[in-house]
């Protein structure tokens, strides 16, 4: 009767061991798959960032610091048509802005504007 324990126990503890193996190869396995769909996941959200930004571009130039872009805002705006312009980005920060309405074509913005450190200096 000893013996079939002894075996009983012997080939439970190889099952186990060898368990214990393969659930840690399908464990790596799957934090694989997930390195693999979250590197493919941001591919996509920075793809279609960079997509929309390209068709919402006027003119997109890249030099050695980076990329900048011009993108015309309330283009089509009926509720305020006067804020209708163009502005310049580098990245995501908004370095320029002109309007395009006209008669307010030369009407300081962003960093001039009349409150501005520099508006307040130049006045």
């Amino acid at each position: 009767h000893l013996a079939i324990i002894a075996a009983a126990l012997f080939s439970g503890y190889v099952f186990g061991q060898e368990a214990f193996r393969t659930w840690l190869r399908e464990k790596r396995l799957y934090k694989a798959l997930c390195g693999v769909a979250a590197l493919v996941g941001l591919y996509v959200v920075f793809w279609s960032q960079a997509e929309r930004m390209a068709n919402a571009a006027v003119a997109i130039e890249r030099n050695f610091y980076g990329v900048l872009w011009v993108q015309d805002h309330f283009q089509d705006s009926t509720e305020e048509p006067s804020w209708y312009g163009r502005a310049l980005y580098h990245g995501r920060i908004l370095h320029g802005y002109q309007y395009l309405t006209p008669g307010r074509e030369r009407v300081p913005t962003t960093y001039y504007m009349e409150n501005s450190g520099v508006g307040l200096t130049l006045r």
